[in-house]
């Protein structure tokens, strides 16, 4: 029951994470096409040059518009569970993210990853993602580092970001920036897999995620027999 109770809220997160998504990027870049375009059939007669400069603005904003589609579609559905390949789906994200919010991504990882049980490749990309959306929408940080490891019997991971930082402890008893932040997801996400994720930050510091997930016998035994 606690498991269950575990995952609908998990599923809850997710569902509000990317409502918050489209309405914050893509709803609000529609917005801004509308309005140029509605402009753009006032000046159309009257002044040529300024209308064609509001539809070049318009066509460039649409551009953007397709790529957040993309990446909310990827985000949906980054591969079939059952054949995500884990680091090479983090490193396609990563180099979106980075050419999308403009900050620099340092992705490094070790070991393989190819034996993961399918849940926790998926939850371990879906709490890099909540980690990047932080540091994008709050963070509002320049550099970003991702890490990850994969031994016989572990499964760690860090990213850490040089934002702005924020008072874990104020934030922890707060429950509407609790969620607000996604750190609830993030260690629910962790806690179903038998781990736990942890949180380090401090007010012009920087924020660093880190994420230990225990791996099963039989991830060990596959590790084993591929040597």
């Amino acid at each position: 029951r606690f498991v269950k109770e575990e995952a609908e809220r998990a599923v809850h997160e997710e569902r509000t994470r990317i409502a918050c998504e489209i309405h914050d990027g893509l709803v609000q870049t529609l917005v801004g096409v509308n309005f140029k375009m509605e402009r753009c059939v006032e000046l159309v007669s009257q002044d040529a040059i300024k209308c064609a400069n509001l539809m070049r603005e318009a066509k460039s904003q649409l551009k953007h518009g397709i790529q957040e589609t993309r990446q909310v579609v990827f985000n949906l559905r980054p591969g079939q569970e059952e054949k995500l390949e884990l680091f090479p789906a983090l490193s396609n994200f990563l180099k979106s993210f980075e050419e999308q919010q403009r900050v620099n991504v340092e992705f490094e990882y070790h070991g393989d990853a190819s034996s993961l049980d399918p849940k926790a490749k998926v939850f371990l990309f879906r709490i890099v993602q909540e980690a990047l959306q932080n540091t994008s929408k709050h963070a509002k940080a320049t550099e970003v580092a991702v890490h990850i490891e994969v031994s016989h019997d572990m499964l760690m991971a860090s990213i850490r970001d040089n934002g702005t930082g924020f008072d874990v402890q104020a934030v922890t008893r707060d429950p509407d920036k609790w969620d607000h932040f996604g750190l609830r997801g993030m260690k629910e996400r962790a806690k179903l897999l038998g781990g736990d994720a942890r949180l380090q930050s401090a007010k012009g510091q920087g924020t660093k995620v880190t994420v230990r997930i225990p791996l099963g016998r039989k991830d060990m035994k596959r590790n084993g027999k591929k040597g």
